[in-house]
C-alpha cells in the first residue's frame, strides 16, 4: 500500500474507542517525503514541519494522528504524548489505528510549530518474515495523517489537517523497530510550550 492508495481507499470507523470526526469532516491526507530513499533501502526518517498562526489560544484542541509506519509528533517542541512506537502494529491492509490527544495546553496565541518524525516501523521496517527481502512487508511509502481540531472561547472552530503545505526535511537515521534516535531535540530545537501536554489519549481506527 502506498500513501496514494491509502488516500483513495480509506474509510472511517470507530471500532477502537474514542470518536473520530464524521467522514465528511475528515480532511487529513497522507503526507510523505517525495523521493524518500527508504522505499528502496534503509534511509533517514523524514521529518515534517509546519508553522501555524492562531489569533488566540484555543479553549480546546484535539489532535487525531496516525501513520503508515510510526509517528513522533511535537507541538512547540513538546511531545504530544509519551507513547513509544505509536500507533503500533495493525492489519494495514484493512485498518490503521488513530490516536487522539488533548493538546490544548501546548498551543499558544501567535506562532506555533507542529513537527513530526515518521519511521518505518512494522509497515516498512525489518520484520524477518522473508529473509533476503526483509523490508517493505506492507508498503514502500511511509506517511503521516493528522487532523488538529480547535475550538476557541467565542465558539468558533478551526481544523488544520495534513496536506502539502508541510515543510518536508530528512534528518533522523532511525528505523523505529530496531532503534530510536533522541537527538531530534538537539538538532531541531523548538520554542518551549507554555504548559505541558495533558496526556489525554484515546484510539479509533481508519479502515481500508
Amino acid at each position: 500500500m502506498t500513501a496514494t492508495d491509502y488516500a483513495r481507499s480509506a474509510t472511517l470507523s470507530t471500532t477502537v474507542g474514542g470518536r473520530l470526526p464524521d467522514a465528511a469532516d475528515w480532511l487529513a491526507r497522507p503526507i510523505t517525503l517525495p523521493g524518500d530513499a527508504g522505499a528502496l533501502r534503509q534511509a533517514p526518517a523524514p521529518l515534517l514541519r509546519r508553522v501555524i498562526h492562531l489569533e488566540a489560544a484555543p479553549a480546546s484542541a484535539r489532535l487525531h494522528v496516525t501513520a503508515l509506519g510510526l509517528h513522533d509528533v511535537r507541538i512547540n517542541g513538546a511531545r504530544v504524548a509519551h507513547d513509544l512506537l505509536a500507533p503500533g502494529w495493525t492489519a494495514y491492509r484493512h485498518r490503521v489505528i488513530v490516536d487522539m490527544y488533548d493538546v490544548t495546553g501546548l498551543l499558544l496565541a501567535g506562532e506555533n510549530v507542529i513537527a513530526a518524525a515518521i519511521g518505518d516501523g512494522w509497515y516498512r521496517g525489518r520484520l524477518g518474515f522473508h529473509p533476503g527481502r526483509d523490508r517493505c512487508t506492507y508498503g514502500t511509502e511511509i506517511a503521516l495523517i493528522a487532523q488538529l481540531e480547535l475550538t476557541f472561547g467565542d465558539g468558533s472552530r478551526r481544523v488544520i489537517a495534513t496536506d502539502r503545505r508541510a515543510h518536508e526535511l530528512t534528518e533522523l537515521g532511525v528505523d523505529g523497530v530496531i532503534t530510536q534516535d533522541l537527538s531530534i531535540r538537539l538538532r531541531h530545537p523548538e520554542p518551549a510550550p507554555a504548559q505541558a501536554a495533558t496526556g489525554d489519549a484515546s484510539r479509533s481506527s481508519i479502515g481500508t
